[in-house]
């Protein structure tokens, strides 16, 4: 596991520990840490390269345009006794090399391209729209419906941010990517007993199927370490997980917490969600009379209000989520944070404008208004079809 973080900036001061050497032209940093009680261990590495001019310890460099910082973290889950320092290391020296082998501008472009195809498949506008006053403002006095279109617009982002496909890719947990805690509250871990089923709530009503994958691929390997789980403790066929796993995948019961430890239905729960996914992504073959067309409007599975018409109680719903239940970023305070408040908060705006009927021998539909809080009025909703 790997990632790349990469700054370009106009003056930087560089401190240099003691004991390390800074060059004209570079400084390298690197760090590793291993235990042998632990199964990890990582190596990072920070590469300063000036575009023009040289490096100074300690002082603002001057006389040159600008710097370019790459920080690349790498990681390994495995055995440190089957692991190699050395190639967690390299490896992360070569995603160095590779990020400053272009330019900052190629990179950014890349990456906003990058985002722009996901962000882009759903637009919301409401009316009136104070975007003048910070969000914060409109937070805490505002709460204007363009604000609200904000926060919709804002709970894609995270989906996007914290779950892309990948060689080994891992789903948005509680805090998704921002936790700020080595030891934050519930582990961060993936709570599969309501809150991983909410963080992917927004996928098919915004059309970002693919940000799916990674939860995808950890139920495939919860249902390897699952079979052991369920012969083991209930002498069962198949496979089972109880209420909260890992980025192992883990299956037993965890915490001490019993009405909610020894709950084992937390892997169909999850199936069942990616079941419908699928569904809707599935496309017959030639043995079928027709392909199917694909998912074409909304598919959220709550609130309660929304799917009760209940206009009135969406709108309070959302004014509390807002004043009660969200920081100065926009991000969920339960306190304390867990994302899939954000998540919950970015597919019911959805949910109020535009439902969508679940599949039935007679077809699918959607309902456009069923539950358009007052001060709605004046919104466009707009939703690309599946890529």
């Amino acid at each position: 596991m790997r990632t790349a973080i990469f700054y370009r900036f106009g003056s930087a001061s560089v401190r240099v520990p003691e004991g390390r050497h800074a060059e004209a032209e570079e400084l390298v940093q690197t760090a590793f840490f291993a235990s042998p009680a632990s199964t990890l261990g990582y190596a990072q590495v920070r590469h300063y390269e000036p575009l023009a001019g040289s490096i100074s310890s300690r002082a603002t460099p001057g006389g040159h345009d600008s710097n370019q910082l790459a920080n690349v973290l790498g990681m390994s889950c495995d055995n440190p006794a089957r692991s190699s320092v050395e190639a967690i290391e390299q490896a992360a020296m070569n995603d160095v090399s590779l990020a400053l082998e272009q330019s900052w501008q190629a990179l950014l472009s890349r990456h906003v391209a990058d985002c722009q195809s996901l962000f882009n498949r759903v637009k919301l506008r409401m009316w009136p729209d104070a975007s003048h006053i910070s969000a914060d403002r409109r937070i805490k006095d505002r709460r204007d419906p363009g604000g609200v279109a904000l926060y919709h617009k804002f709970g894609r982002y995270l989906l996007i941010s914290s779950s892309r496909n990948s060689p080994k890719p891992l789903p948005a947990n509680l805090q998704g990517i921002w936790n700020p805690s080595f030891a934050p509250p519930w582990g961060s871990k993936l709570t599969i007993n309501v809150t991983i089923q909410m963080n992917y709530w927004p996928t098919a009503p915004c059309n970002l199927f693919e940000c799916a994958l990674p939860l995808v691929d950890l139920l495939e390997r919860m249902a390897e370490r699952g079979r052991k789980t369920a012969l083991v403790m209930y002498g069962c066929k198949g496979w089972c997980a109880h209420h909260s796993t890992d980025i192992w995948a883990d299956t037993d019961p965890q915490d001490g917490w019993m009405p909610a430890t020894l709950w084992p239905l937390a892997g169909v729960w999850v199936c069942v969600d990616m079941m419908k996914l699928a569904r809707e992504r599935y496309v017959i073959g030639d043995d079928g009379s027709e392909e199917s067309a694909g998912e074409r409007g909304c598919a959220w599975r709550g609130p309660h209000h929304t799917r009760l018409g209940d206009s009135d109680g969406a709108g309070r719903h959302m004014e509390l989520l807002l004043k009660d239940s969200t920081l100065d970023n926009m991000l969920d305070n339960h306190p304390p944070f867990q994302i899939d408040g954000n998540f919950g908060g970015c597919t019911g705006i959805l949910e109020c404008l535009a439902r969508r009927w679940e599949p039935t021998l007679y077809g699918a539909g959607v309902t456009l208004l069923p539950a358009c809080p007052k001060g709605w009025e004046h919104a466009e909703l707009t939703r690309a079809s599946r890529p």
